[in-house]
């Protein structure tokens, strides 16, 4: 930067200080739009632009069993065996398989239970990252002893971050285990089987067990790297040909299956992007209408400042350097905006982690980083260059001698900077009725989805997970009798009315479907349906406030050994069994033909189990005496507070075993809530944007009328003179206001129109076109712009024509 420009600019802030009233406006004015962009864009920049900590993460993918055609999910994951098939395929550079298993490290300090994936040895291979200590699994040797690589936080937090932990032997889940490795910060994968949020804390080698290696258990998740040259449609093809084949050797388990081939970047970031670019296009509109806004000023005080031109021009100053004069003056500006938006966006960019839902992915890698830093400093000095240039060229092209005989209240500019002024208060009344259309159908949205009954009361229930070691419960018989003195105790316990256990709570997005067979149905050419399993123990549904609609519970009599029952939702009952009692019917998992039937003895409400905008989907109850788990979700129904009951319930699991951790101990309807975080999170931002939006939407039209009074004083005292009553004159320009706030509703109709049609796939009970939503925004919308008009109107309806005309 010259010294010439430094000077500039400095004249350029000296005078800007002699206007503290307008500076001040300016900058609050700017420096919100920049902060909220900033903030928005860290957002971005960390989730969906930033690379993946993986050596050319464009080559990774993530692969799939698609189970869509027979009603199921699309992403279901692999079998072994079709694992050991897949990585014949030529495209593949590699194919690695994770799997979902939660440990208990025992040791120093209270028992934890951390999440950990079980990986083949070429894992780290493939997605081609590095140890920051020791090294990782070598597919050529064998160890003497089971080995594990942590993760940098479990490293930090349970090792104090010693470099001396390799070598150390841990104890997961009661096995001794070699820390050989510790993983980067940056290097997060979740568990795609589990919560979003989940990322592995460690990894220790894939053991399938032997009765779970063939094509029916999909407990694997593959992550392949593409050749070069290769892509994921022509892997998606070649995967689709073995998977031909197989459905021609295990008709029963791929009959009607496909592959789904999917980039990892896409399946780590893809379900927030459309989210993420909504909400910086909301911001940008708030920073369009702020420089609207802005430039508006800038054309009122440039031509306030006609005569100081004049006076200078004749002073030899030439257009040029009047130019560059209003155009420091702008940038000065900017620069105070940007200074003031940054340090917004850093509040912002805290904010922002803080409210974002906890599923969202990448959280933990958006920061304020040197990325962030030059986008607001891009922003301000755009907005500066063009907020200065619009006055820059009226200046340039006014005539400068006219001006002078004027006085400063006109020249041959004013008219040509009135349309544009007009223009600018047309589009932020535009943008701002867009914000409005699209926070209404947000909110809307947000209260149906809010107001959804998700088919229990979640209200006083305490919620727990409970996974039990299988070095000290190798045996069904053991897991069932743990968890049913557990369920006993908990509903002995005092303030506790009800207790239960389940595998998979509602609204838990995890997957938990199978393949189904129903006694007398005629199979399709699509393969059996596809419906969620899930193992209970009695007492759930009462727990649960679910209603029985038709037969019985489960009993004590429902044991291993005697006659294999099923309790369905009303939805399977509906669908499987229609214009007759579903009670007395037969059904078997298809994917174990020789297994047993299960004879349906109750129908129960439906719950919602996928999400709150998701229609009610089949759903499979067996008691957990006749299929035993060592792991449980426990509910507990208080009578009160149901964290009061929280110190009862520690006791009751270290009585039966000291060791178990307690794992996500919260009230339940915390995890209802969590289930729509997301639509909370957009519909608070959007409407925030809003809000801010109708602000300086007001603030423009006030502006814009009163600058209109302050140039016509003269004109409206001569109309007072000659008999104008005070209902004329403020009818007068409370109708010039009124063109310009009808015409920026129509072009922001327009606008909204098109947004919405982009929002459409985050919408629930609410259409994107709803004439309600559109029609409130434009009626509210219009009723702030002509309540700022009303005020500076009514203020030159009192002119004094004597002290008007005087005035000149």
């Amino acid at each position: 930067m010259s010294s010439e420009t430094v000077r500039e600019l400095s004249r350029s802030w000296r005078r800007l200080w002699r206007a503290p009233g307008f500076t001040l406006l300016a900058t609050l004015t700017l420096g919100l739009a920049i902060g909220a962009n900033t903030a928005i864009f860290s957002l971005v920049e960390g989730v969906l632009l930033r690379p993946l900590p993986f050596a050319d993460p464009g080559r990774l993918v993530t692969i799939w069993e698609d189970h869509s055609r027979g009603g199921g999910n699309d992403r279901v994951g692999l079998a072994p065996s079709t694992v050991e098939d897949f990585r014949r395929a030529r495209s593949l550079a590699g194919l690695a398989a994770q799997w979902s298993s939660p440990f208990t490290l025992t040791g120093a300090g209270e028992p934890r239970s951390v999440s950990g994936a079980q990986v083949s040895p070429e894992y780290f291979r493939v997605l081609g990252v590095r140890p920051q200590l020791g090294r990782t699994f070598d597919p050529r040797s064998a160890a003497a002893e089971p080995e594990v690589v942590l993760g940098n936080s479990l490293w930090r937090d349970r090792f104090g971050a010693d470099p001396g932990v390799i070598g150390r032997k841990v104890v997961l889940s009661e096995h001794p285990y070699t820390v050989i490795g510790v993983m980067p910060a940056d290097f997060r994968i979740p568990l795609f089987f589990q919560e979003p949020q989940d990322s592995a804390e460690l990894w220790v080698p894939l053991r399938v067990p032997p009765p779970m290696r063939g094509y029916g258990a999909r407990i694997l998740q593959g992550v392949g790297r593409l050749k070069p040259g290769s892509t994921p449609e022509s892997l998606r093809s070649e995967l689709a040909a073995f998977g031909l084949r197989l459905a021609g050797e295990v008709p029963d388990e791929w009959r009607g299956v496909g592959v789904a081939v999917v980039p990892l970047e896409e399946q780590l970031v893809g379900s927030v992007r459309r989210i993420l670019f909504l909400l910086q296009a909301g911001a940008a509109a708030i920073l369009l209408i702020a420089c609207a806004n802005l430039a508006s000023l800038l054309l009122a005080r440039a031509l306030e400042r006609g005569q100081e031109m004049s006076v200078r021009a004749a002073f030899g100053a030439s257009r040029a350097r009047l130019a560059r004069l209003l155009l420091g003056e702008s940038l000065v500006l900017a620069l105070l905006g940007g200074a003031l938006g940054l340090l917004l966006g850093a509040w912002g960019t805290r904010l922002l982690v803080a409210l974002a839902p906890p599923d969202t992915p990448r959280l933990q890698d958006v920061h304020l980083d040197p990325a962030v830093f030059a986008f607001a400093l891009g922003l301000a000095l755009l907005a500066g260059f063009g907020l200065g240039l619009a006055p820059a060229l009226r200046t340039s092209r006014t005539d400068l001698q006219g001006a002078l005989r004027e006085g400063g209240r006109g020249g041959s500019g004013s008219v040509r900077q009135g349309r544009l002024r007009d223009a600018l208060v047309v589009a932020q009344i535009a943008l701002t009725l867009l914000l409005l259309a699209v926070a209404g159908l947000l909110g809307r949205s947000f209260l149906r989805l809010r107001g959804v009954d998700p088919g229990f009361d979640p209200a006083r229930v305490l919620t727990f997970k409970i996974a039990l070691p299988p070095s000290r419960y190798p045996e069904p018989a053991g897991q069932t009798r743990f968890f049913e003195e557990l369920v006993r105790r908990l509903g002995e316990l005092p303030g506790v009315a009800a207790a239960g256990a389940i595998t998979r709570l509602p609204l838990d997005t995890a997957w938990g479907s199978g393949p189904v067979e129903i006694e007398g149905r005629a199979s399709s050419g699509e393969g059996p349906p596809r419906v969620g399993f899930r193992r209970i123990t009695a007492g759930y549904f009462r727990t649960m406030a679910i209603p029985l609609r038709a037969g019985r519970e489960f009993g004590p009599a429902d044991r291993a050994g005697t006659k294999p029952v099923a309790i369905v939702n009303q939805t399977m009952a509906r669908r499987f069994w229609p214009g007759r009692d579903a009670v007395g019917g037969r059904l078997r998992v298809a994917s174990s033909p020789d297994g047993p039937w299960l004879e349906v003895v109750g129908v129960v409400g439906d719950a919602v189990y996928d999400s709150l905008a998701s229609a009610a989907t089949p759903e499979v109850f067996v008691p957990h005496a006749q299929a035993p788990t060592d792991w449980f979700q426990v509910v507990v129904r208080s009578t009160g507070d149901p964290l009061s009951v929280a110190g009862g319930v520690r006791g009751a699991v270290r009585a039966l075993d000291r060791d178990l951790p307690i794992v996500a101990l919260r009230p339940l309807a915390e995890h209802v809530s969590e289930s729509i975080a997301r639509p909370r999170f957009m519909t608070f931002l959007v409407g925030s944007f809003a809000a801010v939006a109708l602000t300086l939407a007001a603030v423009g039209v006030f502006g814009l009328t009163a600058y209109a009074v302050a140039r016509r004083t003269r004109e409206i005292g001569i109309r007072v003179a000659l008999g104008a009553r005070q209902a004329d004159v403020s009818g007068w320009l409370l109708r010039r206001s009124f063109r310009l706030t009808l015409l920026g509703l129509a072009v922001g109709l327009g606008l909204g129109a098109l947004a919405a049609r982009a929002l459409a796939g985050q919408l629930y009970g609410v259409s994107a076109g709803d004439p309600a939503t559109f029609a409130g925004g434009a009626l509210f919308l219009a009723g702030v712009c002509l309540a700022a008009a009303y005020l500076p109107a009514r203020r030159a309806a009192r002119v004094d024509p004597i002290m008007a005309l005087r005035r000149d």
